[in-house]
């Protein structure tokens, strides 16, 4: 209960503040996917206390599974993101249209011209990809709005569209809830939460991210004093 207190606020935070930078936003938000109780794994766990190391090594995977949801990369409109101590993504929306498309994917390839300018994305033939359509919608009897949301069939060696939402890591290990979920109307695109799985890597994810990081640099901008203003000049 707690925990969904402290979500809230953070997000409640994001939306308060950020039309100060953006004009409207998609939010993103990660939570722990809920296990289901194992009474083998119970057995062996209680066997395991009657040894000390063990114990310590229960305690570092607990650590770990507590920071999942944070340190998840994405991707969007040239934007790159990673999800925070709450589990929370935030881009600036580039797009009026009332549906976000989501690709969870280990890579994606760039296809370049000219050395480093991008041309679009790829979708890497060796990496499982899976892609859900988000869709915002009004029911006209009840005036309620909701998401729904459905699977995009997959596509090897696909291009990617330039307004997708790119999240970097295995299919497997993010739980997407599918169908009708109710939501609030607003101006922001709020998705509901994604669900990620225990085995869900994120440095080496991290470290991909790195590799492409060139291709997401932000703008420079130099300005120039001339005899009666000043000239300002975008550089990479």
């Amino acid at each position: 209960m707690k925990k969904q207190y402290i979500r809230a606020s953070m997000t409640f935070f994001i939306l308060l503040f950020m039309p100060c930078l953006w004009a409207h936003v998609i939010v993103i938000s990660y939570d722990l996917y809920p296990g289901i109780p194992n009474e083998k794994k119970l057995q062996r766990f209680v066997e395991n206390l009657k040894y000390p190391h063990k114990i310590s090594r229960y305690m570092l995977r607990n650590l770990e599974a507590g920071s999942l949801v944070e340190g998840i990369f994405a991707t969007y409109m040239g934007y790159v993101e990673t999800s925070d101590s709450s589990g929370i993504t935030v881009f600036p929306r580039k797009d009026s249209a009332p549906e976000v498309s989501i690709i969870i994917t280990p890579r994606i390839v760039p296809i370049t011209i000219g050395g480093n300018t991008i041309h679009h994305w790829r979708l890497n033939q060796d990496s499982l990809a899976q892609g859900y359509r988000y869709q915002y919608k009004k029911d006209q009897d009840t005036a309620l709005y909701f998401w729904e949301v459905t699977p995009i069939k997959e596509c090897w060696n696909a291009d990617i569209p330039i307004n997708a939402v790119v999240i970097f890591a295995h299919p497997k290990h993010i739980f997407v809830p599918l169908g009708i979920i109710p939501t609030q109307p607003s101006p922001n695109l709020i998705l509901p939460p994604l669900f990620i799985k225990k085995r869900i890597n994120t440095l080496s994810r991290g470290l991909f991210v790195v590799n492409i990081s060139q291709y997401f640099r932000n703008l420079a901008f130099l300005s120039k004093k001339e005899d009666h203003a000043f000239s300002l000049r975008a550089t990479f």
